[in-house]
């Protein structure tokens, strides 16, 4: 097969080409010929300086996809609204919301928490947290969008393209596979190490609640989430 004419092709420069035109051929009939369509257009997209030969003659590309920057405020918000969300206490959902950005500072949330609340009562039920498609969840909260004051940030949308894709790769190997699951002993090492005032705080709500009363198992699951992540 010869190598596309016109010295360009979705972005690729051929007359950059760092490798022999025979890998070259493989590179480009494996990502055009690839039936289901997924990569190729974004591999496609960028330069042929993304791409070489490894000195063990294996094909390497180097792609880092849009990029975005978390704040800490950002970061902290996930944690708090993961910690309400697990505890189905939808009281501060529309503060979390705030805090990640969705809701512009100083919106009346009163009317938006009963539709934020549906949204996340599907998407825990039948397994929980275990059970959240985020590809589903993002696309139930960009319904939102045209009925409340209410937006998908940037930085989230990046997030769940990353989650939705990884999640996606694991599922392949394992049915079973809960991205949630994989996550949490991070969380609890965040929760448990973390010098934050706002994170002690979501321990502190973790692990009593908002009646207060001391939860043993919960206690007993974030020590466990933090000697696996200590294992890995």
């Amino acid at each position: 097969m010869d190598p596309p004419p016109g010295g360009r092709t979705g972005g690729i420069d051929t007359g950059t080409l760092r490798m022999p035109v025979g890998l070259y051929q493989i590179y480009y009939y494996a990502v055009t010929q690839d039936v289901r369509g997924e990569g190729a257009i974004q591999i496609l997209s960028y330069s042929l300086h993304d791409i070489d030969r490894t000195t063990d003659g294996n094909l390497a590309i180097l792609d880092f996809g849009l990029m975005t920057e978390v704040t800490d405020n950002q970061k902290y918000g996930m944690i708090e609204a993961i910690a309400h969300l697990l505890n189905r206490d939808y009281t501060e959902i529309g503060q979390d919301f705030i805090n990640l950005d969705f809701i512009p500072e100083g919106t009346d949330t009163t009317p938006i928490v009963p539709a934020l609340t549906k949204v996340f009562d599907v998407a825990l039920a039948g397994g929980g947290a275990k059970s959240i498609n985020f590809q589903e969840l993002a696309a139930d909260l960009a319904e939102i969008t045209f009925e409340f004051p209410f937006q998908i940030p940037p930085y989230f949308a990046l997030v769940i393209r990353a989650i939705s894709v990884l999640e996606g790769i694991a599922l392949v190997g394992n049915p079973e596979f809960a991205i949630i699951d994989e996550a949490y002993p991070y969380i609890a090492r965040r929760l448990m190490t973390d010098d934050s005032p706002r994170l002690k705080n979501a321990l502190r709500y973790m692990v009593y609640g908002r009646g207060g009363s001391f939860d043993a198992e919960k206690l007993i699951d974030l020590l466990q989430a933090l000697e696996k992540f200590t294992a890995v």
